[in-house]
Formats: C-alpha cells, sequence, structure tokens
C-alpha cells in the first residue's frame, strides 16, 4: 500500500500573516490550501493507494474552516481519511464527523476503529474525544482491535501514541502534551503479536521511533516550517515481515534556524515478526538546520 500523509494545516478563515508559532519563527498560514492542493498533486504523480489528514485541520475548529478543508480534498486521487485533532473539535466531539457527513465529497470520509483494508491494508483510526485544557485530550475510544487479528494494521492517530516528550524537550523544543489515556492504547498496542504502525502529527515534528511491534511515523506540521507532507510504503514480504518506506517532501522553503526534524527525509524499516528495526540512515538525528 502507498499512503499520503497530511498533519496539521491549522486553516483559517482569515489567517494572519504571521505571529504565530509553535516552533519558533512564525507560520505561514494564508497559503495552507495551496500547500494542500500542491501535497494531493503530488500523491496523485506517486499513485497513492489512500490519503490521510491526521488532524487539526482547521485551528479554531470551526465548520466553514473545515468545509473549505474538506472541499479542497475533492481533488484527491484517491480516498481520503480524515481524523479529529484537538483543535478541530471546537468543545463537539463529532464536529468532524458531522462536516464530513455536509460536505458530501465523494472519497472523504471519518476513519474507523475497525479500520477497512486498503491495497491489502488493513487501516484504522482513533480521533480526539475530549480536551481537557489547551492540550490535555482523550480519545473518543478505543480501536476495535478484535477485528484486526493477526493483520498488520496502519493506524491513524493525530496525537503520539508512543510519548514524544523526552526527546523533544531535551532539544528545546516545546511539547504539547500526550493524549491523557496514551499509556492504554500503547499497552494493547504493544501486546499485539503483529505489527502496527502509527501514523500522526500533532507536535509539529518529524520523528520515528519504535516500542515493540509498534513503528510510529509522526510528521511536521504544513502551517510551519518544514512545511512537508509524506509518501509512505508499506510492503508486506514473507509471512509477518514488513518493509515500511516514509519520503519526505517539503511544500514550501522554510525559515531560519534550527527545525524540528529528528529523522532523514527518506528512510526504510523492517519488521521482522517482533520487532523494529532501521535500514536506512539513524532513526533519531540531531535537530536539523532549517536549510536540511
Amino acid at each position: 500500500m502507498r499512503l499520503g500523509l497530511i498533519s496539521d494545516l491549522h486553516w483559517m478563515l482569515e489567517p494572519p500573516d504571521a505571529g504565530i508559532a509553535w516552533h519558533g519563527g512564525s507560520a505561514e498560514f494564508t497559503a495552507v490550501l495551496d500547500r494542500l492542493r500542491l501535497a494531493l498533486d503530488h500523491f496523485a504523480e506517486q499513485e497513492v493507494d489512500l490519503v490521510a489528514l491526521t488532524g487539526d485541520l482547521a485551528h479554531y475548529g470551526d465548520d466553514d474552516a473545515l468545509a473549505q478543508v474538506l472541499s479542497a480534498c475533492a481533488r484527491a486521487s484517491a480516498p481520503v481519511l480524515v481524523v479529529a485533532g484537538n483543535h478541530d473539535l471546537a468543545e463537539d466531539p463529532l464536529r468532524v464527523e458531522r462536516a464530513i457527513s455536509s460536505a458530501g465529497e465523494d472519497g472523504v470520509s471519518l476513519a474507523s476503529l475497525a479500520g477497512a483494508p486498503h491495497a491489502d491494508t488493513r487501516v484504522a483510526g482513533v480521533h480526539v474525544g475530549s480536551t481537557h485544557g489547551w492540550f490535555g485530550a482523550r480519545l473518543q475510544a478505543l480501536p476495535d482491535m478484535g477485528t484486526w487479528g493477526s493483520d498488520p494494521v496502519v493506524l491513524i492517530s493525530h496525537y503520539p501514541l508512543l510519548s514524544l516528550a523526552k526527546l523533544l524537550s531535551d532539544n528545546g523544543f516545546p511539547y504539547p502534551g500526550d493524549l491523557l489515556d496514551r499509556r492504554e492504547i500503547a499497552a494493547l498496542l504493544g501486546a499485539r503479536p503483529a505489527a502496527t504502525i502509527v501514523v500522526g502529527g500533532h507536535v509539529h515534528a518529524r520523528v520515528a521511533t519504535t516500542a515493540g511491534p509498534v513503528l510510529q511515523l509522526t510528521c511536521a506540521a504544513m502551517v510551519e516550517p518544514p512545511y512537508e507532507c509524506y509518501v509512505i510504503d508499506v510492503e508486506e514480504r514473507s509471512e509477518g515481515t514488513l518493509a515500511v518506506r516514509r519520503a519526505s517532501v517539503r511544500l514550501r522553503s522554510g525559515g531560519t534556524g534550527r527545525e524540528p526534524v529528528f529523522s532523514p527525509a527518506r528512510e526504510e524499516w523492517t519488521f521482522d515478526g517482533a520487532r523494529w528495526s532501521a535500514t536506512s540512515p539513524a532513526a533519531s538525528l540531531s535537530p536539523a538546520a532549517a536549510s536540511r
């Protein structure tokens, strides 16, 4: 399966030119939808089987901004799956679900807890269901792992399910917190006999990390440097073994200074039936310079 991945658009109807950013410098809000269209064009060229939007579609979670993002997704060449992020809720856990229903765009749907096969790989999703303060959040529900069996699964989640707090904090980047129920879902995934590939965003950083059968590919934001989208290939080799490749594509030149980049622009991982190992350059790097 080939997956196109986009995270953290933070679209606003009246975006500021500058002045808001999570990792220093300034985010660039005004051309977010233009970058979304560029990403979808790139995915069409790469002939992806599926596109995933991993949450924080709208900065303020308002219906009009969500509708504009979903309308832009109508140009996608492949089905689009969406999960809700903390910014998307606006104190309403079903807001994204209703926005998708109202948009009525063919091929755009909410990722399900049970998941469904896409090009022979099961893809599921979990959604933020409640927020506690600005960053605290819990899932709407745990994934329906009973339906997964021994299948490898790509799981779309806005929040990391393996904590990245120490990595980002130790390197001087702010950390927006983990799910309040993160440990519960991480334990369930760790106990699976098969591989789970978690893809998501939230922390606005490009990171890869593993724990037993879980490989987590966390993605940087579309709204601030490094302004990336991703193509991820999942290839089942012999029984129970997998190869996963991630290619990062920069959609706009960055600013100056460090960027929250901790894994190479192109990386490959293999699963031997029990654990993951990197078969490309080191999985964890020092924060990259903006020119990288």
